[in-house]
């Protein structure tokens, strides 16, 4: 899809292109690889682990920077405002669950169960909805033009 945003979009976007790829990719990766329980750690977990975290971060990257660089392309104004209220949306959620882990970091937290709280995955699933609604924003309006020559 990054190769395809890119033949479609105008010059200078490449480095946007060069993050949905990533991002896409490494959603895949996390996709594919299953996730620890929390007391054990595996190769599969740390792939999943990993992929995910940089899933979170360059795909809502991506996005900002289309949004802003789309806001001014005849055609794509309206793709631009869509693809940045889901990059807003992942942004919050990212942060969201990051605060929420903090407790789970903390060594006083981790000896008292009391003190955990366990919505993080609410907020890890709202970003990976956001990033994937985010991704399919762009890949309807990519299959709805034609490649600039």
């Amino acid at each position: 899809m990054g190769i395809a945003l890119h033949r479609l979009l105008p010059r200078g976007s490449g480095p946007a292109c060069a993050l949905i790829i990533t991002g896409a990719s490494t959603l895949l990766l996390s996709v594919l690889f299953p996730t620890d329980p929390p007391e054990v750690v595996t190769p599969h977990g740390l792939v999943h682990r990993y992929a995910a975290m940089t899933a979170g971060l360059v795909v809502p990257a991506a996005g900002s920077l289309l949004a802003r660089r789309l806001r001014t392309v005849p055609g794509w104004a309206h793709t631009s405002r869509h693809v940045g209220r889901a990059a807003i949306t992942c942004w919050v959620s990212l942060l969201a669950f990051l605060a929420s882990q903090v407790p789970t970091w903390s060594e006083v937290a981790a000896r008292t169960e009391s003190m955990r709280w366990h919505g993080g995955g609410l907020f890890e699933r709202i970003l990976m909805v956001s990033e994937i609604v985010m991704l399919m924003i762009l890949a309807v309006r990519a299959a709805q033009i034609r490649p600039r020559t």
